[in-house]
């Protein structure tokens, strides 16, 4: 299957196929020239191209450096919070007084502050201070949630993580901030904490989780296998072969399956390279890895060469 779609794919690089009858017909008059009833003089064109030329080696098409002189004080703020300038985002907070739109660099200060030392009295002072003030504002639930993503990224699981995520609200639309909510509460059925973990394998709480499964033996091999490969398939390999090392039984992490998860991770970056490479390594896969591997880099494969893909 690999082979075949492959070689359709070569074939389409080499014969592609030209809509010769649409084409625009261009035809020559004088010192210009129509391209479908439009008239283009060629010193116009030149005019263009000249000053295109001018335009881009003048910088405009260069990212512009960031100029807030004279903007509004929010905007001014947004550009302070990217540079982590706390001193311009108070500033703009001043100029803002008692306008309702002061919350907006009051929010990136205070988010500054918990994601820089989410562990500090500081950053819990500053997460109080901020939902007393602004109450049922949907900003106070956006700053929670930074606080505990900046907890979980902060190092490992430990004391200091699990008090950080015992004061926050459960409901935290976070895929990596609910793993970390399940590691909470060890009554979880197994099949729920699957059911969270599902297409967020590589979230920093979701790995930790599964790691924790695999270690308790909560997390059988077949499950282990399927949730080590989704995090190749997003590129994440060592993150899987790390859930494989947390598995205690010995030998479980063959050499060949440590191979499919290398050529799964090779398929997100390049699925031809992937299709090569697996063709040459085919004889030391089982049937199951094999098929898995087809049907993973096929459908890269197809996706890359089918017009109907984007569908």
């Amino acid at each position: 299957m690999v082979k075949n779609i492959c070689s359709r794919y070569r074939r389409s690089m080499l014969y592609p196929q030209a809509k010769t009858s649409q084409a625009p017909r261009i035809r020559s008059f004088g010192r210009g020239f129509a391209i479908e009833g439009i008239q283009v003089r060629k010193g116009l064109i030149a005019t263009l191209i000249v000053g295109g030329l001018a335009v881009t080696s003048g910088g405009l098409l260069a990212k512009p450096k960031a100029d807030t002189t004279g903007q509004h004080p929010v905007i001014q703020a947004k550009s302070a919070f990217q540079s982590r300038n706390l001193a311009a985002i108070a500033q703009a907070e001043r100029a803002l007084a008692n306008d309702p739109l002061r919350i907006w660099p009051e929010y990136w200060r205070q988010q500054l502050v918990v994601s820089g030392q989410p562990f500090s009295d500081q950053a819990r002072l500053a997460i109080a201070q901020f939902a007393q003030q602004q109450k049922d504002h949907h900003l106070v639930r956006a700053l929670q949630r930074d606080w505990g993503v900046a907890a979980l990224q902060s190092g490992p699981w430990g004391p200091q993580t699990r008090s950080v995520l015992e004061q926050l609200p459960r409901d935290l639309a976070h895929a990596g901030l609910q793993c970390a909510f399940a590691r909470l509460n060890p009554a979880l059925p197994v099949g729920d904490r699957l059911l969270i973990v599902h297409g967020n394998e590589i979230a920093r709480g979701c790995q930790g989780l599964l790691e924790e499964m695999a270690h308790s033996g909560a997390l059988d091999e077949s499950n282990l296998r399927t949730k080590a490969r989704a995090m190749a398939s997003l590129g994440e390999v060592a993150a899987a072969e790390r859930l494989w090392s947390s598995l205690k039984r010995q030998g479980a992490f063959s050499a060949s399956e440590k191979a499919t998860l290398s050529i799964l991770s090779l398929a997100s970056r390049n699925s031809l390279q992937a299709a090569t490479r697996f063709q040459k390594e085919r004889s030391k896969f089982s049937v199951e890895q094999a098929a898995f591997l087809e049907f993973n880099i096929g459908s890269r494969l197809w996706m890359r060469t089918d017009p109907r893909a984007g569908e």
